[in-house]
């Protein structure tokens, strides 16, 4: 309180710009709040004034009203702020009681989840958004997690209001009152969709190329076993691809049709068979040497030779084998389901069809070399008997019986033509009920 600043010493740097302003007398009073300066509230007099108790008290009344609207307008603006920076946040953003019932979501929740914001409130993020893919457990943990005032972070599967799921990234931090008493959850989250769905491609990707590689290897090692190298084909498409139905047909030049060398389907591998050129889904795609895709058979009525189940197949892959410029064969996968074949899959066939092609083609010149082999071993066998034994009957015995042991054969007779009248004399035999007349 100044009565008079010519009267007041301390002011005497201050007097001549005080008094160019008009001031004579002036009462200063702070506007504060917990020790904390926000402001000053100034009387001036433009004479000497003596300040009474009354005025001074009601002065004092003015700087609290005055305190208290500041604060006031303080916190609208701070909460203003705040509400602003909730509502414009990306990620979505709820606050629910401590009994979990939704008090408030920004834009962002309405967005990612499809409730607005009078939709929501009221009611337990349970009964909108659960998407049933976590048990129990999962959400207990979740509970007793923040219950005891911690902080939960994890992943989870929930729902849209139009049942499509989605990943989300959570955080849910409890929010104390000034008595440490847990009053509110705030819960933070982000949709993770793309992300999960970008490392599920990546991690689909990794197994596929792991798979093909250990193809490559296994081929390595069973490649002069026809039969092992069918199943271990058959054993890779099983892995990265639907496949109830497999098959394997070579296109067999020596008898002139296709040979089913491997028939699998529902759980059960059938007899190899042989099918005339010009049928089934071997003459499409052998004949012509280009992929076939069937999304639905019952729409497109492949002509097909049936085996195994009386079901029809409803999706079909098959892709050829080749050697240059040659079709040798074709493998085929199918679903007893529609539409389960895509792009990716037809990639992975032809890689595997590409890996397995010069396998069975060696593993075929192997058969083929052994068997010419054993041949040969049998010519040169035959020609020592022919020069050393001369009873025709002896003779005979002895080539039935190195055609069966090299060449495996189960019927056989050697007949001698008499030069005199053309009559035919049964030399050996092997064959059950064939009588020596």
């Amino acid at each position: 309180l100044v009565p008079d600043i010519f009267a007041d010493d301390s002011l005497a740097n201050l007097r001549a710009i005080i008094d160019a302003e008009g001031i004579r007398a002036l009462a200063f009073i702070p506007l504060t709040v917990g020790g904390r300066l926000l402001g000053k509230f100034m009387i001036y007099y433009n004479e000497p004034h003596v300040f009474t108790n009354e005025e001074i008290q009601l002065a004092q009344t003015i700087a609290r009203h005055v305190t208290f609207a500041i604060l006031r307008r303080q916190s609208e603006d701070e909460l203003h702020l705040r509400s602003s920076v909730l509502n414009a946040a990306a990620n979505a953003i709820v606050i629910t009681n401590i009994d979990g019932i939704i008090e408030w979501v920004n834009p962002a929740f309405s967005t990612l989840t499809g409730y607005t914001l009078e939709e929501a409130v009221n009611k337990n993020p349970r009964d909108i958004v659960k998407s049933g893919e976590h048990d129990k457990g999962f959400y207990q943990n979740m509970w007793k997690t923040i219950l005891s005032g911690k902080v939960w972070h994890g992943e989870m599967v929930n729902r849209r209001k139009d049942g499509s799921f989605y990943d989300e990234e959570q955080t849910i931090t409890p929010l104390k009152n000034a008595n440490g008493e847990i009053t509110h959850f705030i819960s933070v989250k982000q949709d993770i969709t793309p992300r999960k769905q970008t490392e599920k491609i990546v991690n689909q990707w990794l197994a596929e190329q792991n798979t093909l590689h250990q193809v490559s290897q296994s081929l390595l090692s069973v490649h002069l076993d026809p039969d092992m190298i069918y199943s271990t084909l058959h054993e890779a498409v099983l892995q990265i691809m639907p496949c109830d139905a497999f098959t394997i047909v070579m296109d067999d030049k020596k008898n002139g049709d296709y040979h089913a060398v491997y028939l699998y389907d529902m759980e059960k591998r059938y007899p190899s068979r042989h099918i005339p050129h010009g049928q089934g889904l071997s003459e499409k795609v052998i004949s012509n040497g280009q992929t076939l895709f069937i999304h639905d058979d019952m729409e497109a009525n492949t002509p097909a030779v049936h085996f195994g189940s009386s079901t029809p197949v409803r999706s079909i892959l098959a892709v050829p084998l080749r050697k240059h410029r040659d079709t040798i064969g074709m493998i085929s996968v199918q679903s007893y389901q529609p539409n389960v074949y895509d792009e990716r899959h037809r990639v992975l066939l032809e890689t595997l069809a590409a890996q397995v092609t010069t396998v069975i083609e060696n593993a075929s010149l192997f058969a083929e070399t052994r068997q010419r082999l054993v041949e040969l071993e049998l010519l040169y066998e035959s020609g020592l008997v022919l020069n050393q034994l001369l009873n025709p009957r002896e003779l005979g015995a002895k080539i039935v019986e190195l055609l069966e042991q090299k060449l495996g054969w189960h019927h056989i007779t050697v007949r001698l033509v008499h030069p005199q009248d053309g009559s035919l004399e049964l030399l050996a035999f092997n064959q059950p009920g064939l009588k020596d007349e």
